[in-house]
Formats: structure tokens, sequence, C-alpha cells
């Protein structure tokens, strides 16, 4: 087998709008860190213990933040270089995203065009646009505070569409 062998976990996350992202983000590392004792569970096994059902999928999105070494040797001169590394993924979810770090911050979507439109994925990457935008500004805030909804959609939404006369 060559390439990276990644465990993937289902995590179900309650987020208690009072905490601010920077206090959810550490017990959410914390609860991760908690779960690597589970890595070796296969997700059939971790169906059995669930309330899902059985031929139900276990989850139907995944979020994946890319953070392996791309440049794991450092300073160190290797006598061999490999160039050209390249990766291709083809996940089976309806929804897959993909954060990759780097120079640029990267957001990859893959899914599948049968359960989504591509309006829908651009509103989808708006919504997290404006939330990561918002988090930078104030994150120190509630997460309750933070919205997901531009200023636009904001308006769109709580003037234009309650706009109702009445005669």
């Amino acid at each position: 087998i060559v390439g990276a062998m990644v465990t993937t976990l289902p995590v179900r996350m309650q987020i208690p709008p009072k905490i601010s992202l920077k206090e959810f983000i550490i017990s959410h590392q914390q609860r991760i860190a908690n779960l690597r004792q589970y890595e070796y569970s296969s997700l059939s096994d971790i169906q059995h213990w669930s309330e899902i059902p059985r031929g139900e999928a276990l989850f139907r999105t995944l979020i994946a933040f890319e953070n392996y070494p791309h440049d794991s040797l450092g300073a160190r001169k290797p006598k061999l270089t490999i160039e050209g590394v390249d990766a291709q993924e083809t996940p089976h979810y309806a929804l897959t995203i993909v954060c990759v770090p780097g120079e640029k911050f990267q957001i990859r979507f893959h899914y599948d065009t049968k359960c989504y439109e591509k309006t829908i994925l651009e509103k989808i990457f708006s919504h997290i646009v404006t939330v990561i935008e918002a988090v930078t500004e104030k994150s120190e805030s509630p997460l309750a505070e933070i919205d997901l909804l531009s200023a636009d959609e904001r308006h769109l939404i709580v003037d234009q569409f309650n706009a109702t006369r009445s005669e």
C-alpha cells in the first residue's frame, strides 16, 4: 500500500452557544484526542454500537482537515528526491469538504451531483467564508453571536421576505 492511511471516526458535536470559538476548539481537540483510543474500530463496529440502523449510512458528510506534514524532512537534504507528488481523492460521501492549510488556505468540495446542486454548494461555501471572516475578527465572542448569513442574505430574509403588506 502506498499513501497515507486515514482513519475516519464519526463525531456528533453539540456546540454550546455561550462559549467562544477558542474555547470550543480547545475542548473539541481534547475530545478528538480522547477518541484516539478507538482508532482501531471499524465503521461497521461503530454502527453496531450506535443507534443508527444497519444499512443506513453512518454519516453522509465528511469534513477533513489535512494537517499532515507536507515537508517532513525540514532542512535535511535527502539522497533521493521525489518530485511531482500529488494525491487523488475519491470520496464516496454525498459531501466531502477538505480544508488544506498552507500559504493559501484552501477549501475543496467533493460532492455527489445527485444530492447537491452547484448553487447550494456555493451558498455553503459562502457561509463558511462568512464564519471564517467573523471568527478571525472576534474569536473571543460567543459562538451564538457568529452569523452564518452575509449582510445581503440577512437583509433578504429579515427585510424582504418578511415585508408583508396589508391593505
